[in-house]
């Protein structure tokens, strides 16, 4: 199962949903490309009363460090997503939050992430559907990166064909929101986001 979504951090209801509808002594929820543990911190706080063993893989091991700092009880380990160090359907859930479009590789990410999912289990991935807003201010103001973006992003039918044809279910949510912004709260955002594509 995929799933896009603009609000990554938010509680899960996806999460809760399976949860409610596969009784098990325990479930194993991992966080691919977990990053500085933005996800874990705030789901393991909404979900404490639940018997869940929290996992995280990046491949910074920077990220992981700060992850560490900011979660207890979760089980790090800096990996690749192309060879991860899990046996097969070892994952209940696996969240992905924004990351999908750095793997050099797709395709054997998709294949290592169908390997270590549990057969019913759910990968739930949220991207930016760049293809769909070519006037999104940051392309607006730097449309170089909106031409290299499209190096690296798969567009919507094709993360759909890929996962289906690993025999997943697919369901495909885009949720766009319009709001009014002030530049000079975004430069920050911009310089991180830009820059690499400047340099």
């Amino acid at each position: 199962m995929i799933k896009t979504n603009t609000e990554a951090m938010r509680f899960d209801y996806d999460l809760k949903e399976y949860i409610e509808n596969n009784s098990k002594s325990e479930y194993h929820v991992l966080d691919l490309s977990c990053g500085t543990g933005l996800f874990l911190a705030k789901q393991i706080n909404y979900f404490e009363e639940l018997n869940i063993k929290w996992y995280g893989l990046d491949l910074s091991e920077q990220m992981l460090n700060k992850a560490n700092e900011k979660v207890q009880n979760v089980k790090f380990v800096k990996a690749d997503v192309v060879d991860m160090p899990y046996v097969s359907e070892t994952f209940d859930f696996i969240s992905n939050n924004y990351a999908f479009h750095h793997y050099s590789d797709k395709g054997q990410a998709l294949n290592e992430i169908y390997r270590v999912l549990n057969k019913g289990g759910i990968y739930k991935l949220h991207n930016i559907a760049i293809h769909n807003m070519p006037k999104w201010w940051v392309y607006h103001y730097f449309p170089t990166a909106y031409f290299e973006d499209l190096k690296r992003y798969w567009q919507k039918e094709v993360i759909f064909s890929e996962l289906n044809s690993r025999g997943l279910e697919v369901i495909l949510k885009v949720e766009y929101r319009m709001e009014n912004i002030r530049v000079m709260d975004y430069l920050s955002y911009a310089e991180n986001r830009v820059f690499p594509y400047l340099l």
